[in-house]
């Protein structure tokens, strides 16, 4: 019985001491380099391309309403001028809601989901 034992602890002793962890895939010794000027994530070429759209909305709504204004300025009376100038701050006004609306809602669905549209660079992969 007592050489049960013994051999019993001996083996698991060895157990322990001898194991080691095995890895199924040891990690690269580099890190691959991406070409400059290739964008090589889908997520982050839309990511990017939405945020300059909204940059440019954005200008082009400021740029909206200071042409409105300094048509409304410079209208002299003119009736027709004068509700040109209204119609042209009234639409930059409504594409400035529509700007800020747009963000919200995509903050909101990606705050819902998980899935920032900003930044899709982690998004999972499908290969």
């Amino acid at each position: 019985m007592k050489k049960k034992t013994l051999l019993f602890l001996l083996v698991i002793s060895l157990t322990f001491i001898l194991n080691r962890p095995l890895f199924a895939q040891e990690p690269l010794p580099f890190t691959p380099v991406e070409p400059e000027g290739v964008v090589a994530d889908l997520g982050k070429l839309i990511s990017g391309a939405i945020q300059i759209m909204l940059v440019i909305a954005g200008l082009a709504t400021f740029i909206y309403l200071v042409l409105g204004g300094f048509a409304y300025i410079t209208s002299g009376g003119d009736k027709t001028a004068v509700e040109s100038a209204k119609n042209k701050l009234t639409y930059a006004f409504v594409g400035f809601f529509i700007i800020v609306l747009a963000w919200a809602i995509t903050r909101l669905m990606g705050y819902l989901f998980g899935i920032d549209i900003f930044d899709l660079s982690n998004l999972p992969k499908l290969y």
